[in-house]
């Protein structure tokens, strides 16, 4: 890009901000939250019945399209379901089937068994 036009999409943009004019970007309103949050919810349970079949292509593929969501709306997973996600391969953990769970001194260890990485997760004393 020569000097001239990054001069003026310098100053064009600087313009933009002086008015105020950003657009729409980053612009949630409460309905779109709550499509985007009935959205993940449908995509989490749709992957545990993949899952279920072992059928781990959609499994991963709904997964990665519920974190797209999530990212994109900034909307944050549910525990339940944030805890049968695999933090490395993002395949969706059910326990038995792809996943072991044990539980070792007060922390519970999630065995995952696509990838082979191990999550370890304090538990709370009452």
């Amino acid at each position: 890009m020569d000097i001239e036009r990054w001069k003026s999409y310098l100053d064009f943009n600087r313009w933009n901000m002086k008015k105020g004019n950003r657009g729409r970007r980053g612009y949630r309103t409460s309905s779109i939250i709550h499509i985007a949050k009935e959205r993940i919810e449908v995509l989490l349970n749709e992957s545990e019945v993949m899952a279920k079949k072992k059928d781990l292509h959609y499994m991963r593929r709904y997964v990665d399209i519920a974190m797209a969501i999530g990212k994109k709306y900034n909307i944050r997973f549910p525990i339940e379901k944030k805890d049968h996600i695999c933090k490395k391969c993002h395949a969706y953990l059910v326990y038995g089937v792809n996943s072991t769970v044990r539980v070792r001194n007060k922390k519970k260890v999630t065995h995952c068994m696509s990838c082979k990485h191990i999550f370890v997760k304090l538990i709370k004393q009452n």
